[in-house]
This record gives structure tokens, C-alpha cells and sequence, in this order.
């Protein structure tokens, strides 16, 4: 299905700026040194990457929801707003110029890597082995015409 390539397409573009984000976390846990440019590019570029494909994502999940796949739908949309969470905790933390600011990007970055990377996984399994599974040729129809509407 042209959707589900889409999807993995946006996971690897995501993963990338993942690295560039441990890679702000790895020199502030071993120099000490918060590169602001790397860390403000990755965060910047993770908000719109997720953003786009966080709005595909709900859009295919409703037709899974309609064929009763609840559970790992519910999952990885409460998955979408803890992320959300931490992105915003350390973009006000930048912001305020907050005195905690090295232990949120330490931590609040590991949890988005973490939650990222668990999320990919989750939603690849999901994609790739309900959907073949579970879903009727309509439905499948259905996801292949929302795949043509984001290719354009």
C-alpha cells in the first residue's frame, strides 16, 4: 500500500533529526556545551516532520479505528501528545531561559528519542501487519486514495 510507504518514508526523515538531537544531548552530557543551533534546527525540524505526519497518521487511523483496531490506535495517539509535551517543555525552557535548562534537554530530549523511536516501532508493526491483515479490500481502497490525496 502507496500510504504505508509514505508513512515509513516520513519515520526515516524523522529518525534522522533524532540523531541530530542525541547528537546535542551526547555534547552536552560529555562537554558540558549546548550547541543551540543544532538543538534549535533538530526541534524545529522534529515539529514540522511530526506535525505532517501526525496529521496522515490520525487520517489512516480512523479507517483502522472503524475496523475495531482500538487498542494500538489509542496507544499511539496518547503516544503523539506525551511527545508533544516534551517538545513544548523544552522549547519554554529556551525560551524563559530556564535555570534547569541543561537537565530538560537532557531529559526531556532522551524521553522525545525514547518515545520516538518506540513509537516508529509500534506504528511500523501496526501498519505493516494489521492493516495486511485485518482490513477489507474497501478499506485498503480507501487508504490508497488518502495516499493519493498527500502525494498530490
Amino acid at each position: 500500500m502507496e500510504i504505508i510507504h509514505i508513512l515509513s518514508k516520513e519515520h526515516e526523515q524523522i529518525e534522522q533529526e533524532i540523531e541530530e538531537l542525541e547528537e546535542v544531548i551526547q555534547e552536552l552530557e560529555i562537554r558540558g556545551i549546548i550547541n543551540f543551533p543544532n538543538l534549535v534546527h533538530s526541534l524545529k525540524r522534529l515539529k514540522e516532520l511530526w506535525d505532517k505526519h501526525e496529521a496522515k497518521e490520525e487520517r489512516v487511523f480512523l479507517v483502522f479505528k472503524r475496523e475495531k483496531i482500538v487498542i494500538p490506535v489509542k496507544t499511539i495517539l496518547f503516544e503523539h501528545g506525551e511527545l508533544r509535551k516534551h517538545m513544548e517543555k523544552i522549547k519554554h525552557a529556551l525560551e524563559t531561559a530556564e535555570e534547569d535548562l541543561k537537565l530538560i534537554i537532557r531529559q526531556d530530549g532522551r524521553a522525545i528519542i525514547d518515545l520516538i523511536q518506540d513509537h516508529i516501532a509500534k506504528e511500523e508493526e501496526v501498519l505493516l501487519t494489521i492493516s495486511q491483515e485485518e482490513l477489507t479490500v474497501e478499506e485498503i481502497e480507501e487508504l490508497e486514495l488518502i495516499a493519493r490525496e498527500f502525494l498530490g
